[in-house]
């Protein structure tokens, strides 16, 4: 949020592959909107930023953008840091799908657990 503030990034996009933990049942259908059907994926920023209000306020002011990995084709993120959390859960073809995602003064940063 820092690298925001001080300008050198528009805004983060967040990226966490929907996958499900290993032996735990799924909870089947989410209704509601995309952002809250995204809601459960937003801890890390719970955590940092205040909570369900502070997400909404970055969301608001444009320096935070959830994207589903199923809408992510065919867009291109320009002075933006791509923050993918769970990586570990991604395949090769969709890191390359990642990846090709990144535009102008942008960065990927990839969270992951390599083993």
């Amino acid at each position: 949020m820092s690298l925001i503030e001080k300008g050198k990034f528009q805004k983060i996009v967040f990226i966490r592959p929907n996958v499900t933990v290993a032996n735990v049942p799924e909870i089947g259908y989410l209704k509601g909107t995309v952002e809250e059907k995204l809601a459960w994926t937003l801890g890390p920023f719970y955590d940092k930023v205040g909570g369900e209000e502070g997400v909404r306020l970055l969301v608001e002011q444009g320096k935070l953008e959830l994207v589903p990995l199923l809408f992510i084709r065919g867009r291109s993120f320009d002075n933006s840091i791509i923050y993918v959390t769970e990586g570990q859960n991604i395949t090769s073809e969709i890191a390359k799908l990642i990846i090709s995602r990144i535009g102008e003064n942008s960065e990927l940063w990839l969270n992951c657990d390599i083993h």
